[in-house]
């Protein structure tokens, strides 16, 4: 049996924006009495972001590539491509990670000079027609970013439930999110703000 030594995948980026492109190059290698070269004609399978996987075939190069969308959900994703095996190669895998990133430019949507009781224990929920479509955990002390990015376009309801020793606090907006983007509610000591921005 020859033995396989090497997969390696390369993403075209470390870090690209939510809901953008992104080529994953897999490159398959080889040994077979001590010479080294390329493997070609090979499948190979790709998974990633929580998507089908895709597959393609290595050519004269012993390359492929197969493309993803990024999803609109921030955070790191690991990316795998493996070759099953055959009679002459054995099994091999690889993995990379790439970073979703949210950007855009945020836009204020609701805000007040001062949120007694921002200090301590924040809660934030998301609802839409009366019904609750988000409700992260609570954070201790303020200064925390709330950010929903799984969000589809429409009206909501963002409120917020704080507390510090004997003050308690509510407050509550109306947010509309436009289509592929993100909302974001700011919380600090001295006031807090519901942002939408665009997930670029």
């Amino acid at each position: 049996m020859r033995l396989l030594f090497l997969l390696r995948i390369s993403p075209s980026s470390s870090s690209a924006p939510a809901n953008s492109p992104v080529t994953i190059t897999v490159t398959l290698k080889g040994v077979w009495q001590d010479l080294v070269g390329v493997v070609e004609h090979k499948t190979i399978t790709v998974t990633g972001f929580g998507q089908n996987p895709q597959q393609c075939n290595t050519g004269d190069t012993g390359t492929c590539t197969v493309q993803f969308t990024t999803p609109t959900t921030g955070g790191s994703y690991p990316i795998t491509a493996q070759f099953a095996g055959d009679t002459y190669f054995q099994a091999s895998s690889g993995q990379v990670t790439v970073t979703v990133t949210i950007s855009g430019s945020n836009i204020v949507v609701a805000a007040v000079s001062r949120c007694p009781g921002c200090q301590d224990y924040i809660s934030v929920t998301v609802y839409q027609n009366g019904q609750v479509v988000a409700s992260p955990f609570g954070y201790w002390y303020g200064g925390h970013t709330f950010t929903f990015s799984n969000l589809p376009a429409g009206t909501y309801t963002v409120k917020l439930h704080a507390k510090e020793a004997k003050t308690t606090t509510d407050m509550s907006w109306t947010v509309t999110v436009p289509p592929d983007a993100y909302l974001q509610v700011d919380i600090s000591g001295e006031g807090n703000q519901g942002k939408a921005g665009s997930a670029l």
